[in-house]
Order: C-alpha cells, then structure tokens, then sequence
C-alpha cells in the first residue's frame, strides 16, 4: 500500500514542480472548491490529511487556519478536543464573489460600454484601500487615482463592495462608450498599459503549459483526482484573480486566456466525481461526515459552454464598435 501511495505521488506531484504553494492561500482555495457556498465546519485532522501530499505539514496548516482566522475569512470552533474551521460571513460573500467570475470558464460578453468608478476622495483611507483592494480583485483597472474602470464589471458585485465599506453614497459610478469619431486601436492599447496584459498573457502560458499533459492523464484514482483537481483549480484561480477579465475585442489575437479557460473547464469536469468521492471518504465536519456535493459544484458541472466560435466572433467586436456608431440619445 505504501508503494502504491509513493508511485501515485511520484507520478502527479509532477505537475507541482517549480511551484510555491503557501497553506494559508491554499486553504482559501480549498474552502471555495470544495466547500462552495456552504458553511460546513471542517475538522482541522481532515484538512491536514487532504493537504498532506501538497508537502504541508500539520503545523504550516494549522498556522495557515489561524492566520485566515485573523483575516476573517475563517472561524474557529472547538469542540471536545478537536477544531473545526468554516467560513465567516465576510469569507462566504468574498469566495461567493470570486465564484462567479472563476467558474465560468468563458471571456465576458460585452456591449461595448465602460464602468466608471470613482470614490470620494475623502473617504477615510481605511476605506479607499479596502475599495481599491476589492476593485482590483474584480478586476478593475486604475485609469487615475481613485478612478477605476472596467468594460465588463458586475455592477451586483460592484454594490456590494460599496456597501460592505459604506460608500455607495459617496461613490460615483458613471457609464461610457468608445467615441465612434475616434481610432478603437487606442483604447485597445489603453486596456493593454492599464491592465499589463503582457503579464497576465504570461501567466496564462504557464498555466497551459503546466496542466497540458494532465489530459493525457487515465485512469487517476479519487485521491490522484483530488491533488490534481485542487493543484488546477488553485493555480487558475491565482492566475485568474490577477487577469482583468477582458473581453474578446479588447484582447490581442494571440492571447492564450480563452485557450487556457477551455482546458480548465475540461479538466475539472473530468476531474470532479472522483474527486468528490475522496472529499466524501475523508472529509469530517462537525456534523459528521460529509455526505453529499455542494450545490455550487453541481451547478458548475451542469455548465453547457456555448459554441467555442463565440469567442472567435468577441473578436470581431473590434471592428464592429470601431465603425458602427452608437445609437445617439433623442
């Protein structure tokens, strides 16, 4: 059984190599992936045993539920001589959010207009930092201090950043569109020095060419499925939260991000029921143990991707919104 076990590791933790993984951002993965929208508490034994082959040690996540902990994102409940961890209020909207954006696996649609975003400039500075901490993970870019704008944003996600920090009343959120009298290429390359897309270009390349072979991958058994499920899952989610979430027409042709949003998509949906088994054999909450799948990973397993040609005709948004004029008020 121990051969088994070390030829298992030996033959998926390939795909670890080169990578730092930290037990804290880790966790936050785990509790997003695979306890989505639910407030289980998590016995801290199960968490240590589904993190091992990562090369956690049960101190490192211990300290990792701790510093979340401190962060808000987690709370902690003892109980006889165990510890359960679950997600806060603050750590269900905040994985909630990221939900939203991370599993749907597809570039936005996009109708052509803007989000402007500026808030009060004197707001207390607590506040401006926790808005541009949470914009910037939406997302946004900064086109000027304390002006923030993105072609695709979530105005739900939008007011409950602003009301978590009590701004929505002293925020102006403005709507826009490229002037049809003016070259569309200059708001492209304007997208590309606001968001660095060079950067987030790169990360997708690495990705790619990372989790490529885990296709060629048969036959894993429920616990190979659950090492590469949460190593994919974690590293596109890294990659994902520091990709603005651009538009086709706002991306150069070469960009990898919908190449490497459709190989995800494969992978996990591949990847997920055996995986799932193994959560099911190993996890402990406070209730007992955890009997069935959450509903946020059956509503992802249920996605039906619209035609891959879809992303192909973002595309050609360029040249629509660059010739054809808006509709001009009354």
């Amino acid at each position: 059984m121990l051969g088994r076990t070390l030829d298992r590791d030996r033959r998926i933790q390939r795909f670890q190599r080169g990578l730092t993984l930290r037990s804290h951002s880790f966790v936050v993965t785990l509790f997003g992936d695979a306890f989505a929208r639910q407030r289980y508490a998590i016995c801290v034994g199960s968490l240590i045993e589904l993190l091992r082959p990562f090369g956690f040690s049960p101190r490192s996540i211990a300290r990792g539920c701790i510093r979340l902990v401190d962060a808000g994102w987690l709370r902690a409940v003892s109980h006889g001589r165990r510890t359960y961890y679950s997600l806060t209020d603050a750590g269900l909207l905040r994985t909630a959010q990221a939900e939203r954006r991370i599993y749907d696996f597809r570039l936005p649609e996009w109708d052509g207009y803007w989000l402007v975003v500026i808030p009060d400039s004197k707001l207390p500075s607590a506040v401006l930092r926790g808005i541009d901490h949470d914009l910037s993970w939406q997302g946004y870019g900064r086109a000027a201090r304390n002006v923030y704008m993105h072609p695709a944003g979530d105005i739900s996600v939008l007011k409950e950043i602003l009301f978590t920090w009590r701004a929505c009343e002293r925020t102006c959120v403005l709507q826009g569109r490229h002037h049809y009298e003016f070259d569309f290429k200059a708001l492209a390359a304007l997208s590309n020095v606001h968001f660095d897309l060079e950067a987030v270009d790169q990360r997708w390349r690495s990705f790619v060419s990372r989790f490529t072979p885990l296709r060629e991958c048969f036959n894993l058994d429920d616990p190979e499925s659950f090492y590469a499920r949460s190593l994919l899952i974690h590293e596109y989610r890294r990659a994902f939260l520091k990709d603005p979430n651009l538009p086709a027409a706002l991306l150069r042709d070469d960009s990898p991000s919908a190449i490497a949003r459709t190989m995800c998509r494969e992978l996990y949906v591949k990847l997920a029921p055996a995986s799932e088994a193994h959560l099911q054999r190993t996890v402990v909450t406070l209730e007992g143990e955890l009997r069935f799948t959450p509903t946020a990973l059956l509503e992802r397993l249920a996605l039906r991707r619209r035609e891959e040609v879809r992303c192909l005709r973002g595309r050609d948004k360029r040249a629509e919104l660059a010739e054809r004029p808006p509709a001009r008020p009354g």
